[in-house]
C-alpha cells in the first residue's frame, strides 16, 4: 500500500468522523500497513445478553509503532506499542483462513484474523525491521525463512534494501530516531545531520558521545548506544567524560545498553567508558559476562570508574578468566583499586595466556599498588607482547618492585618501549638518604631486567636525588625520550644530568623534558609588574637595568650555572655525544630564572639539531624576544617554539617580528596569549605605555600600543601558516619529481628489451682483431639511438603552483614510540 495513506474497506463500520480522528492522530507518520480485523467485544457487567458481540478494529503499522483503533474510541488508540515491544510474531494456518498473532510486552496479544491481509502484515513488519535495523536484515530474514511457513518465503525478497536506502553510516540516524521514540525522548537533529553528512565522508567510525559541544543527555546517549545493536559501520564506542563541558554520564542504564550491543554487534572492536557514573554495574556479573561473550573487542578502556576491589573480583572471575581471543589494550587507571585488587588482577593476567601473550598496552595508573608490585613484576616478566605500561601515581613498595633472582634478563622476550612512572616518589617512606639510594637501586634493577628495550620513560614528580640520577639512567642506555619534569633538581641535579648526557650514558637520547625544576623562596622573590619592566626597558640607565630580565632571578648565581651546563649540552661539541632534537625547560610561578635564560636562547645560533624548544614561563622580558628574533634569522632547524609567559611587550614583539619575517622553518608557535593578555590590561595613558609608544615612534599615528601588539601577533601567525604551506608545496613537488624519475628509469629498463625482441635475426659476423676494432672510427649515434633516459632527463618536472588541499601535521615528539610499537 502507499505510505501515508489509510485505506478503509467500504463495508467497515468506521464512520467519517472516526476516520477523520484516526487520520488526525497519525498525521505526519509513514503508514506501512492498515487492516480491519474483528474481536469479541468485552461484555458489559450490566448486560443481560449471553452472546458476545464482535467489534471491528483496525491495526495500523507506522514507522516505529503499532496502533489499534476501534469504532468506540477513535480519538485515541486502544493500543499503542513500539516495534521494540514486539516479542513474537506467528502465523497460524486454520482450516480455511490464516491468522497472525502478535505478542507484546505487558502480556498484550493481538489476534489479527483478517486472512486476506495477513501476508501484507508480515511484509510490513519485516519492512519495519529492515528499515530501522538494516544490520539485522540478513540474519533475521534467514531465521524467518527457516521458521515461517513456505507462503512467507516468497515475500522476503520484497523487503530487500539497497545500500542507498539504508542511509549513511549503516542507517544510524534512522535507528537512533527509532530508539529515541522508544524511550520517548527528543531527537537531536544536529547529531543526525552530522552523522549523515560528515561521518561517512570523513571515514569516522568512532561513535564518541563527547564529540558535540552540547553533550547528549544520559537518555539521549543511551538511545545512541542502542542504535549500534546491529550497526555495521561504527567500530568503536567512546564515552569519555574528561571535562565538565563534555559530560554524558550514561550510568547503569547505559551500561545495560552496552551489554545488549555487545551481544549482537560484531563490528565493535574498541570500547571506552570513562567516568560514566555506573558504580553498581561494576559489581554485576552480567556486565563482565557481556564483555567475555564478545570475541571481537580488542581494546577496553574503563578508566576513572569506581570499580574498586570488589568489582575487580567480578572482573577477574567473569571476564579475564574466560577470554579466548586476543586483547591488545586494557586501561584501568584511576579505578580506586587497592593492593589486593591489583594483586588479583595481575594474577588473572598471568593465568590467561590470551592476555599475557597478546596484550600490548596496559595502564593501572592512579590505583594503590604498594606490595602488589611483586605480582606486577612477575606478570611483566611473562608479557611478551607488552609495549607500553603505565603505573603513574601508584606508589609501589620499592623493595617489592625488585625482580627476584629467578627472572633473568631477556631483550628478545621483553619489548616494553614506553614506561610511565610519574608521581611515584622515590623518597616515599624513606627515612634517610641511604634508604633513598636503595630505592633507586631497586628501580634500576627493575628497569634493566624487565625493560631492557626501554625507549621512553616518564620520571616526572619522582624526586630522585642528584646521586641517584646516574644509577637510574645507567640501566636504560637505549632511551630516546626522557621526562624529568617537576623533580626540584635545582642546580646540582641539572649539572649532574648534563654531565651524564655528555659522557655518552644515553647516546640515543633525542627528547629531554626538564620543566619546572627550580624552586625559589616566594618571600624574597621580586615579581616585577609589566609597568616596571617597561620603565626599565625604556629607561636608558646602566646596562644592568636595560632589560627586565637582564638582572636575573633571585639566586641567579646558582641558576646561571645550571643554564651554562645546558648551553654546553646543546653546543656543537656535544652533538656527537647527545644530539638532542627536543628540549623543554619551562619555568613556574616560584621557579623563574628570568634573564639567566637568555644565554640558552643565544646558544641556539650554532645549534643545528634541536627542532623543538620550550623556554616559556621565565619572565625574561623583552631581551629574550630580541634574542630570539636574532636567533631565528640564522637557525633553520627549529620548527616548534614555546616562549609565552616571559613578560613580552610590544617592543619585544617588534624585534621578534622583524626576525621572524626572515625565517621559513618555524611551523608551530602558539600565540603569546598570557603575555598579550597581561599587556592589554595596562591603561593606554599610563606612563609606561607612553614611553613604549615614543620608543616605537607611534606618537604621530592613530595606532594604539594595544592595536599594534595584536597586529604583530596576527602577522606572526600568518607567517607560520605560510611556512606550513611552503613546506607542503615543496613536499608535493619532490614527490612528483621522484615519481617521474622512477617512471623514466623504468622506461629505460624496458625499452631496450622490446627493441631487441622485434629486431630480425642477423648473420653471425666474423670476429675482428683488436687492432681492426681500434682502427674503425666510431659512428655518431642517430637521434633514434640516443638513450631514452636523456630524453626523460631533459624534460624538467613541472612545478606545482598551489598545494593540494590535504591536511599535514608537524612531526610529533612520540614518533619514535609509534615506530617502536609498529
Amino acid at each position: 500500500m502507499d505510505e501515508n495513506r489509510l485505506i478503509f474497506p467500504p463495508d467497515s463500520s468506521f464512520g467519517p468522523s472516526e476516520k477523520k480522528n484516526i487520520e488526525q492522530y497519525l498525521r505526519g507518520k509513514q503508514i506501512y500497513f492498515s487492516g480491519i480485523f474483528t474481536e469479541l467485544k468485552k461484555k458489559n457487567f450490566f448486560s443481560t445478553s449471553k452472546q458476545q458481540q464482535e467489534e471491528q478494529k483496525i491495526l495500523i503499522v507506522s514507522s516505529f509503532r503499532f496502533h489499534v483503533f476501534s469504532t468506540s474510541s477513535s480519538s485515541k488508540p486502544l493500543f499503542d506499542a513500539h516495534i521494540l515491544d514486539l516479542l513474537d510474531y506467528q502465523i497460524t494456518d486454520g482450516s480455511s483462513e490464516q491468522e497472525a498473532t502478535l505478542k507484546f510486552n505487558n502480556q498484550i496479544i493481538i489476534n489479527f484474523n483478517n486472512s486476506e491481509k495477513v501476508q501484507e502484515l508480515s511484509i510490513a513488519i519485516k519492512k519495519m525491521f529492515s528499515l530501522n535495523f538494516p544490520g539485522m536484515q540478513e540474519s533475521k530474514n534467514n531465521n524467518n525463512n527457516n521458521n515461517n511457513n513456505n507462503n512467507n518465503n516468497n515475500n522476503n525478497n520484497n523487503i530487500t534494501l539497497n545500500n542507498n536506502n539504508i542511509g549513511a553510516c549503516g542507517g544510524f540516524s534512522r535507528t537512533y530516531r527509532c530508539c529515541s521514540d522508544f524511550y520517548g525522548i527528543q531527537v537531536r537533529e544536529d547529531i543526525c545531520w552530522e552523522v549523515d553528512n560528515l561521518f561517512e565522508s570523513n571515514n569516522i567510525k568512532d561513535l564518541n558521545l563527547s564529540d558535540w559541544p552540547e553533550s547528549p543527555t544520559p537518555q539521549q546517549g543511551r538511545a545512541m548506544i542502542d542504535a549500534l545493536k546491529y550497526n555495521q559501520w561504527f567500530e568503536s564506542i567512546t564515552v569519555a567524560n574528561s571535562t565538565p563541558s563534555t559530560q554524558c554520564k550514561i550510568g547503569n542504564d547505559g551500561v545495560h545498553s552496552i551489554n545488549r550491543v555487545l551481544e549482537t554487534n560484531k563490528k565493535i572492536a574498541r570500547l571506552q567508558l570513562s567516568n560514566i557514573n555506573a558504580r553498581e554495574s561494576w559489581i554485576t556479573p552480567e556486565t563482565w559476562m557481556s564483555l567475555a561473550f564478545n570475541n571481537y573487542l580488542t581494546q577496553v578502556d574503563l578508566s576513572n570508574n569506581s570499580i574498586e576491589d570488589r568489582g575487580v573480583q567480578f572482573l577477574c572471575n567473569d571476564w579475564l578468566s574466560t577470554i579466548s581471543h586476543e586483547i591488545h589494550s586494557i586501561n584501568l587507571s584511576k579505578c580506586n583499586i587497592g593492593k589486593q585488587g591489583l594483586s588479583n588482577l595481575f594474577r588473572a593476567f598471568r593465568q590467561n595466556k590470551w592476555i599475557s601473550k597478546n596484550l600490548k598496552f596496559l595502564s593501572v595508573s592512579g590505583n594503590r599498588m604498594e606490595e602488589a608490585a611483586s605480582d606486577m613484576v612477575l606478570f611483566l616478566s611473562e608479557a611478551t607482547a607488552l609495549r607500553q605500561f603505565e603505573m603513574s601515581n601508584c606508589q609501589p613498595t620499592w623493595s617489592a618492585i625488585k625482580p627476584p633472582p629467578t627472572i633473568q634478563k631477556s631483550k628478545e622476550t621483553r619489548i616494553i618501549s614506553k614506561l610511565d612512572l610519574s608521581g611515584n616518589k622515590l623518597n616515599f617512606n624513606a627515612s634517610n638518604k641511604q634508604q633513598l639510594e636503595q630505592n633507586a637501586n631497586d628501580l634500576s634493577l627493575f628497569l634493566s631486567t624487565i625493560c631492557p628495550n626501554l625507549a621512553d620513560i616518564d620520571l616526572s614528580s619522582t624526586c630522585p636525588s642528584p646521586n641517584s640520577i646516574y644509577t637510574i639512567l645507567s640501566s636504560v642506555i637505549n632511551l630516546i625520550r626522557l621526562n624529568l619534569s617537576d623533580n626540584e633538581l635545582e642546580e646540582e641535579g641539572i649539572v649532574t644530568l648534563v654531565d651524564i648526557l655528555c659522557h655518552t650514558t644515553l647516546p640515543k637520547l633525542k627528547h629531554l623534558y626538564i620543566n619546572r625544576n627550580f624552586t625559589i623562596n616566594t618571600d624574597i622573590m621580586n615579581k616585577l609588574s609589566i609597568s616596571k619592566v617597561t620603565s626599565k626597558l625604556t629607561g636608558g640607565g646602566s646596562g644592568s637595568d636595560s632589560s627586565s630580565g637582564s638582572g636575573g632571578g633571585v639566586g641567579s648565581g646558582s641558576l646561571g650555572n645550571a643554564v651554562k651546563s645546558l648551553v654546553k649540552l646543546i653546543s656543537p661539541s656535544s652533538f656527537s655525544l647527545c644530539p638532542l632534537e627536543t628540549l623543554h625547560f619551562a619555568g613556574q610561578n616560584n621557579g623563574r630564572i628570568k634573564g639567566d635564560i637568555i644565554p640558552l636562547a643565544h646558544a641556539l645560533l650554532k645549534n643545528d639539531t634541536i627542532t623543538e624548544i620550550d623556554i616559556s614561563g621565565h619572565h625574561a622580558g623583552d631581551d629574550l624576544a630580541i634574542t630570539l628574533g636574532r636567533v631565528i634569522q640564522v637557525n633553520k632547524t627549529i620548527k616548534t617554539l614555546y616562549w609565552d609567559e616571559n613578560l613580552t611587550t610590544t617592543v619585544g614583539l617588534e624585534y621578534f617580528s622583524i626576525g621572524f619575517k626572515r625565517n621559513q622553518s618555524i611551523q608551530h608557535m602558539p600565540m603569546l596569549v598570557l603575555d598579550i593578555a597581561d599587556f592589554l590590561k595596562q591603561p593606554e595613558n599610563s606612563p609606561s605605555m607612553q614611553m613604549i609608544k615614543e620608543r616605537l615612534r607611534l606618537v604621530d599615528t592613530t595606532t594604539t600600543v594595544q592595536q599594534r601588539v595584536t597586529q604583530l601577533a596576527s602577522d606572526i601567525q600568518s607567517q607560520i601558516i605560510n611556512n606550513n604551506l611552503r613546506k607542503m608545496k615543496d613536499a608535493i613537488n619532490k614527490a612528483v619529481t621522484r615519481k617521474r624519475n622512477e617512471a623514466a628509469i623504468s622506461n629505460t629498463m624496458t625499452s631496450p628489451k622490446s627493441m631487441t625482441s622485434t629486431k630480425p635475426p642477423q648473420q653471425p659476423q666474423q670476429p675482428q682483431s683488436i687492432n681492426q676494432q681500434q682502427q674503425q672510427p666510431q659512428q655518431p649515434k642517430s637521434e633514434e639511438q640516443q638513450p631514452i633516459i636523456q630524453q626523460d632527463q631533459s624534460q624538467q618536472p613541472q612545478q606545482i603552483d598551489s598545494p593540494i588541499q590535504t591536511s599535514t601535521q608537524s612531526p610529533q615528539n612520540d614518533d619514535f614510540v609509534e615506530e617502536s610499537l609498529n
